[in-house]
């Protein structure tokens, strides 16, 4: 359906094998990321009101998840060849955005 979709329609798709699976050839290419502590600082700020988890609970489970998504056998995340990976742990939301579109403008 994803790939269904962006042949049709220049869209923005997000996902952990969007680029090395789901659209190989796609025109660009992101892995963004972020150190898995500030991942969690960033989701208990999200949820500390609504939910009651813990920053330590958020971060174990953070790590958890890349481990696995990492080591699974089919579709393991990983940074595609191609793409350009944006390490997001000191930049606010207008940061990434700016730089992906300084990567799309210089193309």
């Amino acid at each position: 359906m994803q790939r269904s979709i962006a042949a049709e329609n220049s869209c923005v798709l997000d996902g952990r094998d969007i680029g090395t699976v789901v659209l190989k050839d796609a025109d660009y290419k992101v892995f963004l990321t972020a150190s898995p502590e500030v991942r969690a600082k960033r989701r208990y700020e999200q949820v500390k009101d609504k939910e009651n988890l813990t920053y330590e609970y958020i971060l174990k489970d953070i790590k958890r998840r890349d481990k696995f998504d990492t080591e699974r056998e089919i579709s393991p995340l990983k940074k595609a060849v191609d793409a350009i990976e944006i390490d997001s742990s000191n930049m606010n939301i207008d940061d990434v955005v700016e730089n992906i579109l300084n990567i799309i403008r210089s193309k």
